[in-house]
């Protein structure tokens, strides 16, 4: 359908499967299915503006007590030390394996008499 208005961001369609009308923004491309019976195929109807905007952020509220949001904190502080400390084992692990192929190799090139 051709756009008459700026204001009508949406557009109203009817399934030719089961009847439900569906309401789908203007800018969705030909293809799209009935939220109802996922047929279709979805006949234009008219357009349709939207009274109010879809909600698009939501704000939560949570209470806790202090001492279990301290003790979440803990936990989680200990979490990261376990963390780090594991990739300081990993890295010095990684470092003596390439200390030892090079004193490996070193020791292989002097046995030939190949200096580096």
């Amino acid at each position: 359908m051709a756009r008459t208005s700026d204001a009508a961001d949406y557009m109203v369609t009817q399934c030719q499967a089961c009847g439900m009308l569906n309401v789908i923004p203007r800018e969705y491309q030909d293809g799209q299915v009935c939220a109802n019976c996922s047929g279709g195929p979805l006949m234009p109807v008219g357009y349709a503006i939207l009274q109010e905007r879809p909600t698009s952020r939501i704000t939560v509220q949570v209470d806790v007590e202090r001492d279990q949001l301290d003790r979440l904190i803990d936990d989680a502080a200990a979490v990261n030390d376990t963390v780090d400390k594991i990739a300081q084992k990993i890295g010095k692990i990684k470092e003596g394996q390439h200390e030892a192929g090079t004193d490996h190799r070193m020791r292989r090139t002097k046995d030939k008499g190949i200096q580096l």
